[in-house]
């Protein structure tokens, strides 16, 4: 994951996008970063 990147988004954006990556992925946080919503 780009620092730079995080930065230039949005904060709701970033938890929305995180959302839609643990739907997409059966809800497993393992594979994902680990961000406690």
């Amino acid at each position: 994951m780009n620092i730079h990147k995080l930065k230039e988004k949005p904060l709701w954006q970033m938890m929305g996008e995180e959302f839609l990556f643990l739907l997409q992925n059966g809800g497993h946080k393992e594979s994902t970063v680990p961000v406690r919503l």
